[in-house]
């Protein structure tokens, strides 16, 4: 008998994403490492402007209130159009920009930090990022957020996680998608009356004010980032920089289990070529389903294994084809994902290799090709959040790792903005994913995670 909370899985994907918001007067400076020694440092001063109450799950009678419940909450369409036009445009240019073995992007996490960005902005600023986030007014933006982060946003009340009659725990009582947002103003900088309340109110925001300069307060900022990734996440309490007024950070915590789990007497070891062709030998997972469903594209094959709360989407090019290719633009990477041409029902052979690894990637010139550019120096408009000037985001940057075993999918993501059913077959697909491939992990049709396996052993 399985019992609560026994399993937690090692496959694990984290994603940190970081846009930093510069102003309170101070000249523009370039970042630099510095290491800070985190024992026993006490913040000075911290003032809580507003608190998120996040969407807590009730107790369920029974397994039809817990489906009605799920049923009910509804993604506004808008949301979705906008959003998925926005994970292909970035996510696009991400994995094309960042030319390495491994790459993984959260495309969810950086939305709801640029949504609070945009919310904030004016003028130009604004509209540019309104423009990305495909609305055309921050209202809209807003309430469409506020529903679709109520939709999405699952954290399991232990009171739902009990084993039926037959010792099976809930579909969902192991899943988790865990949206987390906070806004850190730095004491000197007046944040504008209401700002804070709408931030907790539509983006299930924190709002601080504090010396943001000070050690104890990196602390307590790399602290909070912790406990929101379960740990997945620890990030160097490094103080900001002085001309830095304001960090704004979002978290994305992700974990669910295979609805078929891999049977771990079938791994076995294999060779993996990687980009540079060269060899390396790693753990694959090996199944074969005789009636599933996949799909043959222009350069690809793509076939997805179902997860208890949502699914995983392998894409493997054909030999020959840079995985690159297939996200070149937003329109094939559309294609990739969306596409139904070529869709047949058949025997899948599966050999997926175990991979955790770690990325970080720099955002901003990406979203300057994307046409966000106001936004980036001292004649940006966050009158929304502040009069001060000048005041301009000065980087956005973000930092993942995943993992996946035999027994499921787990993901943890950071961003910080700092502002300075079986059919007869039809054919057969043998899913080998032992060179570069594409992947996305799906929940409620949206794709929160979207990255690219160039090298499992890295």
């Amino acid at each position: 008998m399985r019992r609560q909370r026994k399993w937690m899985p090692r496959a694990a994907g984290l994603l940190t994403g970081i846009l930093i918001l510069a102003g309170c007067g101070g000249r523009w400076q370039e970042k630099t490492e510095k290491e800070t020694d985190n024992r026993n440092i006490e913040i000075q001063s911290l003032y809580v402007l507003a608190q998120a109450d996040y969407p807590q799950e009730p107790v369920y009678k029974n397994d039809e209130e817990r489906w009605e419940a799920r049923m009910g909450k509804v993604i506004p369409d808008q949301f979705q159009t906008a959003y998925g036009r926005f994970v292909y445009q970035t996510a696009s240019a991400l994995l094309c920009e960042n030319l390495e073995d491994n790459v993984i992007y959260s495309p969810v996490g950086l939305y709801y930090a640029l949504s609070m960005a945009a919310y904030g902005a004016g003028s130009d600023t604004q509209k540019e990022l309104l423009s990305l986030l495909g609305y055309t007014n921050r209202e809209k933006l807003a309430e469409d957020s506020q529903s679709a982060f109520q939709a999405l946003y699952h954290v399991p009340d232990p009171a739902n996680c009990k084993e039926n009659e037959w010792g099976e725990m809930p579909a969902d009582a192991l899943y988790y998608l865990q949206i987390a947002n906070s806004l850190w103003a730095d004491q000197s900088m007046e944040v504008i009356d209401g700002f804070a309340d709408q931030a907790a109110k539509y983006f299930y925001s924190d709002v601080y004010k504090t010396e943001l300069q000070s050690p104890g307060t990196a602390y307590f900022m790399a602290d909070w980032v912790e406990k929101r990734t379960h740990g997945r996440i620890v990030p160097k309490a490094e103080p900001v920089q002085p001309e830095e007024c304001l960090s704004l950070k979002n978290t994305v915590y992700y974990v669910d289990e295979w609805t078929d789990r891999f049977d771990q007497n079938k791994t076995q070891k294999d060779v993996f070529t990687t980009w540079n062709k060269t060899s390396v030998t790693c753990d694959f997972m090996n199944r074969k389903m005789g009636s599933h469903g996949f799909r043959r594209g222009e350069n690809y094959t793509l076939s997805s294994l179902a997860l208890k709360n949502g699914s995983m989407i392998f894409v493997l090019p054909d030999e020959g084809v840079e995985v690159h290719q297939l996200a070149k633009t937003p329109q094939i990477l559309q294609e990739v994902f969306e596409g139904t041409d070529g869709q047949k029902m058949g025997e899948v052979i599966w050999m997926v290799p175990k991979f955790s690894y770690a990325s970080s990637m720099e955002i901003s010139q990406a979203l300057k090709k994307l046409g966000v550019e106001a936004c980036f120096g001292q004649e940006a408009d966050f009158s929304g959040i502040t009069n001060q000037k000048p005041f301009g985001i000065s980087s956005v940057s973000q930092d993942a790792h995943i993992a996946i075993d035999e027994n499921g999918v787990e993901a943890a993501a950071f961003t910080e903005i700092a502002y300075a059913g079986a059919a007869p077959p039809d054919g057969r697909a043998e899913m080998i994913l032992n060179r570069p491939f594409l992947y996305a992990i799906q929940v409620k049709g949206q794709i929160v995670f979207v990255g690219i396996c160039g090298n499992p052993q890295e």
